[in-house]
C-alpha cells in the first residue's frame, strides 16, 4: 500500500499516465515500463508512418511505436547493461526506486509485490493485444493524408461497399485468434457485425474531413 501511495505522486513521463514506480531510471506507468522491456530484450525495431513527431499520450501512446520508443529513450530510460534483467527479477518497487527489502518498505510489501507482478503481467498482454490490432488496422486502412471529391453513382457505391467488404474479411483474419475459430463462427461474426463495422469505418474517415462530406473509402468521397 505505502508503495502504491508513491508511486501515485508521479506520472509517466512518457505517456502521462499514473506512474507505477520508477523503472528504467525514470517514472512510468506499466505499460510504457512493459512496452520498452518488450523492444529491448527482443531487439525490435520500428518505423513510423508519420513524419516521426507522433503525440505520445495516454489515449494515442499505441498508435506509433517508433515515436513511443524513441520518447523513452529521450526522457532517460536505460537500456544498457543488465538494466531490463534486473527490473524483471525486482519483485516490487515504489516511487522512489525503492525494492521491498529496502529500510523503507512495508511489512507486506511482499504480498504487495506478488501482486502487481500479476498486474504487470496483464498490463504487459494488453499492451500486446493492442498493438496487434491496431497493426490489422493499419494494414488495410491506411492513413488518410488527402482527399478529392466526386459524383457517387449507385454503381459506384456498390463497388466501394464490395471493395470495403473484402478489407474487412482481411481485416478480421489479421484480429488476434480470429482464425483459430471454426470457420462457420467466423462466417456468422463478419455477417452480424459487418454493417455496424462499415458505418464506423465510414464515420472515422470523415472525421478526419469535416468539409468532404462523407469518405466512402481512401479513394473517394
Amino acid at each position: 500500500a505505502a508503495a502504491a501511495a508513491a508511486a501515485s505522486r508521479f506520472a509517466c513521463v512518457i505517456c502521462g499516465d499514473k506512474a507505477s514506480g520508477k523503472h528504467y531510471g525514470v517514472h512510468s506507468c506499466e505499460g510504457c515500463k512493459g512496452f520498452f522491456k518488450r523492444t529491448v530484450r527482443k531487439d525490435l525495431t520500428y518505423t513510423c508512418r508519420d513524419n516521426r513527431e507522433c503525440i505520445i499520450d495516454k489515449r494515442q501512446r499505441n498508435r506509433c511505436q517508433y515515436c513511443r520508443y524513441q520518447k523513452c529513450l529521450t526522457v532517460g530510460m536505460k537500456k544498457e547493461g543488465n538494466s531490463v534483467q534486473e527490473e524483471r527479477q525486482k519483485s516490487g518497487m515504489n516511487g522512489e526506486g525503492e525494492s521491498p527489502s529496502s529500510p523503507g518498505a512495508s511489512v507486506g510489501s511482499g504480498s504487495t509485490s506478488a501482486h502487481m507482478g500479476i498486474g504487470s503481467s496483464g498490463s504487459t498482454d494488453d499492451e500486446m493485444l493492442i498493438e496487434k490490432l491496431i497493426a490489422a488496422e493499419l494494414s488495410v486502412e491506411p492513413k488518410i493524408d488527402t482527399f478529392h471529391e466526386e459524383e457517387c453513382s449507385y454503381d459506384r457505391l456498390l463497388s466501394t461497399t464490395n471493395s470495403q467488404l473484402a478489407q474487412l474479411t482481411d481485416w478480421a483474419k489479421r484480429v488476434p485468434h480470429f482464425s483459430t475459430l471454426s470457420l462457420d463462427d467466423q462466417v456468422a461474426l463478419v455477417r452480424a457485425s459487418w454493417r455496424d463495422i462499415l458505418c464506423c469505418s465510414l464515420a472515422y474517415r470523415s472525421i478526419m474531413a469535416p468539409d468532404c462530406g462523407l469518405i466512402l473509402s481512401v479513394s473517394i468521397s
